[in-house]
């Protein structure tokens, strides 16, 4: 009853103090940060370049026409890029759906002429909503106004332009094609160098810029490539094959017989079965000579229509303000109005959406309880409380130790039954002094005990007079023995065959009394010891 008294204090004590505690550490936590607002910004109209072939700020497209081929499947969506795109109110091409084919063009009214004496500038944004892991982000400048309606990835182009991101074999391709002059056949020319593409969160801009046998490659309005498009490219668009060249016939195969051995004999050995070997000899595979072309303009053309015809794997391929012209300052002021515009408001959104982010970590760190940053003097109480409930425990365990051994003695006393010690208690009792006869004079109610003990004293008296019988006997009858029968040996063989049994039951007497003597003395420690843990 006093421990389920004891428990119920215990746990009054515990509801009472832990408002208390509570509130000491509800001290120590950071409230969550609140997410900030957007950054203000005024309505943004697309502006219009002042001269150009081609434009379009992806406000619909209804203007463009999706190929016929079945295998692209895939339909482009106009929509806002989000909160990090720039510029409330403007749209972007969006490609959406994930491992689809896109295929869709856009014919112009006037094929456009590429001349020596003028630039050719191929500009736009490019976006990655979110991690692109494969997915094609160029366009094509197409060659060839017939069958547009079902072109496909074979259709002649002139200039193939963009960003190609899959794992890590990310580029800027800029590839265009010449026409060989004796066959008639499009020959493609790519870039010697690759440039890479930054993989970012926010809009980049591309531009390409060709004029005469001068190329660059600007992005974000920066240059990044540049140079010769007849040093630079494979193969060299100032060269082609000479159709009129024929493989010699003595050309190294690439593979050979294998030689016979020396020590070969056809009569012995019969006819050399050898396995075809690579050849050494062998310089590659029979390319015709290359030849010279005299023209100006290494780049096919006219050029009939501008093309998307990509494979996307990602979710959120973008792109705005398509412009194509042969004014290159037209082209970097028109990048002013719109990317200038973007960069400045995505770099401040980027800014602030890391101090975001570092607050948001920071906050989230401090969230958690350190109860050793609260001063000591404020955890006094709850310290006191603790220590009290530890000694009350204490206390009470020790108590109902007591009972219990108490209880047990009273059993035994009543009962007159000692347990059978156990191994600890017989080596305890074995260091334990011999018990003081105060003790026992304090208790002459315990008439049991007082009765083994005057029992186990008065049988070795009785015994002690047994064992000296046998002393005082022997003289007087081993005398008249000897004496009469001096001749006789049986006669002296009877008292040695009656003396040997008798000191027997004497001896079994005696040990009888020394083992009660000892289960008395031990039956007396183990007593006082009891008296002594209860006291």
């Amino acid at each position: 009853m006093k421990f389920w008294l004891t428990l119920l204090c215990l746990v009054a004590v515990v509801l009472a103090t832990e408002e208390q505690m509570d509130d000491i550490f509800v001290e120590e936590k950071a409230q969550p940060i609140e997410p900030l607002a957007p950054l203000p910004f005024t309505e943004y109209t697309t502006p219009t370049p002042r001269k150009y072939y081609f434009f379009d700020a992806f406000d619909s497209t209804n203007s463009w026409t999706y190929t016929k081929s079945p295998e692209y499947r895939g339909r482009f969506t106009i929509d806002h890029a989000g909160e990090s795109s720039g510029i409330p109110g403007d749209h972007f091409l969006i490609a959406r759906e994930k491992h689809t084919r896109y295929a869709m063009y856009k014919q112009f009214d006037e094929p456009i002429v590429v001349t020596e004496d003028k630039a050719l500038v191929v500009q736009f944004e490019f976006r990655m909503e979110d991690r692109v892991t494969c997915s094609g982000g160029y366009l094509k400048l197409l060659t060839g106004a017939t069958g547009l309606e079902s072109f496909d990835g074979s259709h002649p182009y002139s200039i193939m332009f963009g960003p190609d991101v899959c794992g890590g074999n990310n580029r800027l391709h800029f590839i265009f094609t010449t026409k060989n002059p004796f066959t008639g056949e499009l020959v493609e020319h790519h870039k010697t160098a690759a440039v890479g593409v930054l993989l970012k969160p926010t809009t980049q801009l591309y531009t390409l810029i060709v004029k005469g046998n001068s190329y660059q490659i600007l992005v974000d309005n920066e240059l990044s490539a540049g140079g010769s498009i007849i040093d630079e490219f494979t193969p060299s668009p100032a060269t082609c094959p000479d159709i009129n060249d024929v493989k010699p016939d003595d050309y190294p195969a690439e593979v050979i017989m294998e030689p016979m051995p020396e020590d070969w004999s056809v009569e012995e050995d019969g006819d050399f079965e050898g396995s075809m070997i690579p050849n050494p000899d062998y310089p590659g595979p029979w390319t015709p000579r290359l030849i010279k072309v005299d023209r100006k303009i290494h780049i096919e053309h006219p050029i009939d229509a501008v093309s998307f015809e990509i494979l996307v794997n990602d979710e959120g391929i973008m792109w705005n303000n398509l412009l194509i012209t042969d004014d290159i300052d037209a082209a970097r002021d028109f990048a002013e109005e719109t990317f200038g515009v973007r960069k400045v408001y995505e770099d401040k959104w980027l800014e602030v959406e890391r101090q975001r982010q570092q607050e948001i970590m920071e906050a989230n760190q401090n969230n958690i309880p350190q109860a050793v940053s609260t001063p000591i003097y404020k955890n006094i109480p709850v310290m006191a409380v603790i220590l009290v409930i530890l000694l009350l425990v204490i206390s009470l365990v020790r108590g109902n130790r007591m009972q219990n051994e108490s209880i047990s003695i009273e059993e035994d006393d009543t009962t007159g039954v000692d347990k059978v010690p156990s191994d600890e208690e017989e080596t305890a009792e074995t260091t334990e002094e011999e018990p003081k006869e105060e003790l026992e004079e304090e208790e002459p109610e315990e008439k049991p005990l007082e009765e083994e003990i005057d029992a186990a004293v008065e049988e070795p008296t009785v015994e002690e007079p047994v064992v000296e019988e046998p002393v005082v006997e022997e003289p007087v009858v081993q005398e008249p023995v000897v004496e009469e029968p001096a001749v006789e040996e049986p006669v002296v063989e009877e008292p040695v065959v009656v003396e040997e049994p008798e000191p027997e039951p004497e001896v079994e007497q005696v040990q009888e009394a020394e083992e009660v003597e000892e289960v008395v003395v031990k039956t007396t420690r183990r007593r006082n010891n009891r008296r002594r843990r209860v006291s």
